[in-house]
């Protein structure tokens, strides 16, 4: 695969990775297309950030900054902390049994490539494709730390008081990530970043499924060893900051 999604993802995981791929083990096959297990083999391959970007391709962020397209919660932010970074949602909306806040919703088919917040709270929800019921509904601080998934590290990670997820949630043609907490007080404080990218349009996608991922939780286990081989293997020596 030649798009700039490889590019994204190397970057992200950089921390977690390194070059040389000749000391970890083989990682089995993978099927054909663009899934969440290609995406994570692709992100080891440090030869991706050579890879021109090809006309087209997109990407985006949403997060809780001020923005004239989002809805600000009137007298509770950003007043509370008295900055613009926090505080703003695409869509709130008064449930009967609380509220619901859209942190992100993205259009076309693409990947969620990072979820961060630095305090995670009331219940996510994901929605892949158009699904009436969510592929994930659970804790926002248990979605960051990938409880969903078979093995966490490196996929999840709290760095500088930031919860952190690093994990390809592929959609075919829409995703949607939104937050139910009991009252509006509770989202007046909440940040929050969701980062995206665009994926070609003539692609075979294999959507986003917590069940595919546990299902192939060993291709998710040598990935992640082969991701921390990487890191060993490549760190800075014990002495590297001495000379």
């Amino acid at each position: 695969m030649s798009f700039p999604l490889k590019i994204t993802l190397a970057c992200l995981l950089a921390a977690t990775m390194g070059c040389g791929r000749d000391q970890v083990e083989h990682v089995v096959d993978i099927p054909p297309g663009i899934s969440w297990a290609s995406l994570l083999m692709d992100a080891t391959d440090m030869g991706n950030l050579a890879v021109p970007v090809p006309p087209g391709a997109t990407s985006k962020m949403s997060s809780s900054c001020l923005d004239s397209n989002k809805v600000m919660l009137a007298n509770l932010a950003p007043k509370i902390l008295g900055d613009m970074d926090h505080g703003f949602f695409k869509e709130v909306v008064d449930e009967r049994d609380g509220v619901r806040a859209t942190l992100a919703e993205f259009d076309g088919p693409g990947v969620v490539t990072w979820v961060w917040s630095a305090n995670p709270t009331g219940t996510i929800g994901l929605f892949i494709d158009g699904q009436e019921d969510p592929a994930i509904r659970m804790s926002f601080d248990d979605f960051l730390g990938g409880r969903f998934l078979p093995v966490r590290d490196p996929y999840s990670s709290v760095n500088s008081l930031g919860h952190n997820l690093h994990f390809p949630i592929v959609h075919t043609s829409q995703c949607k990530l939104v937050v139910w907490v009991p009252k509006r007080e509770n989202l007046a404080e909440l940040f929050y970043q969701v980062a995206w990218q665009s994926l070609p349009r003539n692609s075979v996608i294999h959507p986003f499924d917590v069940a595919d991922v546990s299902t192939n939780s060993q291709v998710l286990k040598q990935l992640s060893r082969r991701m921390l081989a990487l890191s060993r293997a490549n760190g800075p020596r014990p002495d590297a900051y001495l000379k």
